[in-house]
């Protein structure tokens, strides 16, 4: 269920993705938004890394755009091109769907009991 649901909104972002240019992808939305369709896939791509590396694995993964832990480096994608950020997501949600698949180990269930995603307000 977990990966129906995460491949519903990665082929989502990837449809509006489609037929656009590099120049297309780094437009911004809306002024005074920087926000971009080619920064979203960025963004996409270190969430991906975020929870199935660091938070799953446990791995002490370094961050896809930054040297320093920077959530807000991966929506700067004035320097980026379409092959850059899709190359990255969707090596990352390779890395992910890998993870979806492994035998059962510590992974979710240790999110789940460390407080993590799905823990709720208990942290339990």
């Amino acid at each position: 269920m977990l990966r129906t649901f995460l491949d519903y909104h990665r082929a989502t972002l990837a449809m509006k993705c489609e037929g656009l240019t590099d120049e297309m992808l780094r437009q911004q939305s809306m002024p005074p938004s920087t926000l971009s369709l080619l920064g979203l896939v960025r963004h996409m791509a270190e969430v991906e890394r975020a929870f199935f590396r660091r938070v799953f694995e446990d791995n002490d993964a370094p961050m896809v755009w930054s040297d320093k832990i920077d959530f807000q480096a991966a929506y700067d994608a004035s320097a980026s091109t379409r092959a850059e950020a899709f190359g990255a997501w969707e090596a990352e949600v390779e890395n992910s769907r890998r993870q979806q698949v492994a035998p059962p180990g510590p992974g979710v269930d240790r999110v789940r009991r460390s407080g993590g995603p799905g823990a709720g307000e208990s942290g339990r």
